[in-house]
């Protein structure tokens, strides 16, 4: 999966600014948590530069927790709350196609990626989509056309010298 970090920061933090507030727990953590010591925008833009920073990092194999536990290590702040503003930080890549699996579409078969869309309703779930023929799928879908193509791309011989199968091929048995 690619994730260009080329997106326009302010118009981000509005994003998330927005659906921070909508959500409601970040501006509570805010108040009670952090009395009220830090601004939502400054809150964002440095959970989100922090994200960057280990985005950068030479770590190869990594989990959204390990991002998490990262950002947690130099903030002190909640892994909750930064999992939900790091969710919202996604939710505006996916919104304005920043992020590509690099995936052929099961329906049309363009190869050029599919991107991942938030499901609406189902917080931290996404599907899958293509910008060519807009259909939607899941991660499972994709992966069983992935497994069917492979297998379609298999060499396989046959001899077409025999006019009939031999019984005893390891083929027929």
């Amino acid at each position: 999966m690619e994730n260009e970090t080329n997106y326009n920061s302010d118009e981000m933090i509005s994003y998330v600014a927005e659906r921070a507030k909508t959500d409601g727990r970040v501006p509570v953590y805010l108040s009670e948590e952090l009395e009220d010591k830090i601004s939502l925008e400054k809150l964002i833009s440095e959970i989100t530069d922090i994200y960057i920073d280990f985005l950068e990092t030479d770590i190869v194999s990594y989990s959204n927790d390990d991002i998490v536990d990262y950002v947690v290590e130099r903030t002190g702040y909640s892994f909750d709350i930064i999992e939900l503003i790091l969710w919202f930080e996604e939710c505006y890549s996916m919104n304005n196609n920043l992020i590509t699996c690099m995936l052929d579409c099961p329906n049309c078969g363009d190869v050029g990626g599919l991107h991942p869309k938030e499901i609406d309703g189902e917080p931290y779930n996404t599907n899958l989509q293509c910008p060519k023929c807009g259909n939607f799928f899941s991660y499972e879908e994709v992966d069983e056309f992935e497994e069917l193509d492979e297998y379609d791309e298999m060499d396989v011989e046959f001899d077409e010298t025999d006019d009939e199968l031999d019984p005893q091929s390891p083929a027929m048995l």
